[in-house]
């Protein structure tokens, strides 16, 4: 239901007024295509009824707010300025352990974020903010930092260009969402070869009949809110084909899709590691499937060092990985058992993990309950540490 109030004009003609002038203030329908996460690659899902403008003399409301679809909306009468806030949290446990007994015991906060997103001056013209506060971890003792800062610009449906800090379109598992995840983390494999966030600019667009789109893409290489670590950019191709129609953004198949639908996607990713001596060709392949509750897909990587000009160096080692996993709703939109094996191969570092999963949608992704279990391998540890059991529990509200 879409609730809906006007600042500036008389109480009596608020509402109508208002819902006449929606298609003027929000941007428009999100596109419904889109294979990955609305954060880089579609437009804001706010997705309001077109309506005609007619005011019959009288003078619109200056500036309207609403509701639609989980999501919040202002925008201005010439429909020059629109501004949608998304606000998630996670609440976590974790409880990890192995033969020396239990290493962690402990509560957390995953992810406190605040995004902005809109457009400004023209419809085609948009922009996001996207920050993030979280309970600092082992590794590199953040509590605060910047996600996503970026512009874009639509030319056409064919081509629109984004620049800034945002995600690189390489692991699928990556793109989408962390709110829209089967598991609490994502697997092993993404951990080690997406490339993340970093800064750059990059060309993106989609065939009219909306089966085929691409992405072309250079960035310093350094990762997220860096400058280049060498005198290199790193640089990225991506394809992905939807023969059957749209494939829904988020992990599971919460919308239970009535028929098939399927998801392939090739890329490519040329950087070079911090010395600027090794040079690492990264290539990868995505599949996915969706059908009544049931979502099954995986990734395959592939990284090269084409140049090996510093020896035993463990950033620039040849690798190879994969994760593959799977979920089906045992009551449909509301209760999802899933499963997931994901390995690395490197030489004296290889990982894998197998993952067990139960989530409870109480209102989809904006208010979940998630469970899941870990069996993870690492072949650098110790002898009596190389496999860890964990336990995640975590709450989730998003609006």
């Amino acid at each position: 239901m879409l609730s809906m109030r006007c600042l500036l004009a008389a109480p009596s003609r608020a509402l109508t007024l208002g819902l006449l002038s929606i298609a003027l203030i929000v941007p428009g329908p999100a596109m419904a295509d889109n294979a990955f996460d609305r954060d880089i690659l579609d437009d804001a899902e706010v997705d309001l009824p077109t309506l005609d403008f007619e005011t019959e003399g009288e003078e619109a409301p200056y500036l309207l707010y609403g509701y639609q679809g989980s999501k919040l909306f202002f925008g201005t009468r010439d429909g020059k300025f629109s501004f949608i806030p998304t606000f998630n949290l996670q609440n976590r446990h974790e409880l990890s352990f192995d033969a020396n007994g239990i290493s962690t015991n402990s509560f957390s906060m995953r992810r406190a974020r605040a995004q902005f997103n809109g457009h400004f001056m023209d419809r085609n013209l948009k922009y996001e903010i996207d920050m993030e506060m979280r309970t600092p971890n082992n590794t590199d003792n953040i509590a605060f930092r910047l996600q996503d800062f970026f512009l874009e610009y639509r030319f056409t449906n064919w081509l629109r260009v984004v620049a800034g800090q945002y995600k690189i379109p390489y692991s699928y598992q990556f793109i989408v969402s962390g709110a829209r995840l089967q598991f609490n983390e994502r697997s092993i494999a993404d951990r080690v070869f997406s490339p993340g966030r970093d800064v750059g600019v990059m060309a993106f667009g989609r065939t009219d009949a909306q089966d085929i789109h691409y992405s072309l893409g250079v960035f310093n290489g350094g990762g997220q809110n860096s400058f280049n670590d060498n005198q290199h950019l790193a640089s990225l191709a991506h394809i992905r084909w939807t023969p059957l129609g749209r494939y829904p953004t988020e992990e599971p198949d919460l919308e239970g899709v009535e028929t098939p639908r399927v998801l392939f996607t090739a890329q490519s990713y040329l950087d070079q590691d911090p010395s600027g001596q090794d040079t690492l060709l990264n290539l990868s392949a995505y599949g996915g499937f969706k059908w009544q509750g049931l979502a099954v897909h995986g990734q395959y990587f592939q990284r090269f060092n084409v140049e090996d000009r510093v020896q035993d160096n463990p950033l620039a080692v040849d690798a190879s990985g994969y994760y593959l996993q799977g979920g089906y709703f045992i009551l449909p939109k509301k209760l999802e058992f899933a499963v997931r094996n994901a390995q690395v191969f490197r030489t004296g570092l290889n990982l894998q993990e197998y993952n067990a999963a139960l989530n409870y949608y109480v209102w989809g992704d904006n208010l979940k309950f998630q469970l899941d279990y870990s069996l993870l391998y690492n072949q650098a540890a110790a002898d009596d540490a190389r496999w860890t059991h964990r336990v995640l529990s975590q709450v989730q509200m998003m609006f």
